[in-house]
């Protein structure tokens, strides 16, 4: 098992872990196609990180994606940028996604349509849960990490996030949050047993219950 920055190969094995394994939000509905979309911009931003876990097989001969994650070295500016270089795109495969799906296309109309067209066109962009305060300084975020069942309990997860924090520590970056579910209980407890900081309780618009955490990073010197 290792772990390696992400690449475009890697993002159908991505979006279909997201998908599977990290159903919070509005985004994961919307399906693979456009998950992958969404994912491609962290890969192709200076502000953001994209990792995998992959396991080889037995003679090394094949490779599977097994654990990803997706986080910023820069919250607002990855914001900004995904709506200057990614808002079209996004905008019509999440169309393509809700044609398709006419019941969802119904519910985003009913409860989300004003809301994501009025951040759109402001320029302000949106995740799935609601938005901490903001930081002066730049603030990192760890946005989605998940793991293929068959492989939890072998620390994955774990080097996926060491990994992005060692990233971001490297980078100046001194203060990373995160959003998780709080049902179940899992992930709460490995985040508050990790070096991490409870912050506060929100719910998303779906009125799914979430908690947010912060950690602090030792900032290496690069002058």
């Amino acid at each position: 098992m290792f772990v390696r920055t992400a690449t475009t190969y890697d993002l159908s094995a991505m979006a279909g872990l997201h998908v599977a394994h990290l159903p919070i939000g509005f985004f994961p509905r919307l399906g693979t196609g456009f998950v992958a979309r969404w994912q491609a911009a962290f890969l192709d931003s200076p502000h953001a990180i994209g990792l995998v876990a992959i396991k080889r097989s037995d003679d090394a001969s094949a490779e599977t994606v097994v654990g990803f994650l997706v986080g910023t070295t820069d919250r607002r500016a990855f914001r900004r940028e995904l709506l200057r270089r990614h808002r079209g795109v996004l905008i019509r495969h999440g169309l393509f996604a809700l044609v398709a799906r006419p019941r969802l296309l119904a519910t985003f109309l009913r409860c989300r349509a004003t809301t994501y067209a009025a951040r759109l066109w402001r320029g302000r962009s949106g995740t799935p849960t609601a938005q901490p305060l903001e930081r002066e300084e730049p603030t990192g975020e760890l946005t989605a990490v998940a793991v293929d069942p068959g492989t939890r309990g072998a620390g994955v997860g774990r080097r996926l996030i060491e990994i992005y924090l060692d990233r971001c520590t490297s980078l100046g970056v001194s203060w990373v949050e995160l959003v998780t579910a709080t049902e179940p209980d899992s992930a709460v407890r490995f985040y508050e047993h990790t070096g991490w900081t409870w912050l506060h309780r929100s719910r998303t618009r779906d009125g799914v219950p979430v908690a947010h955490f912060g950690r602090c990073l030792a900032t290496t010197d690069r002058a």
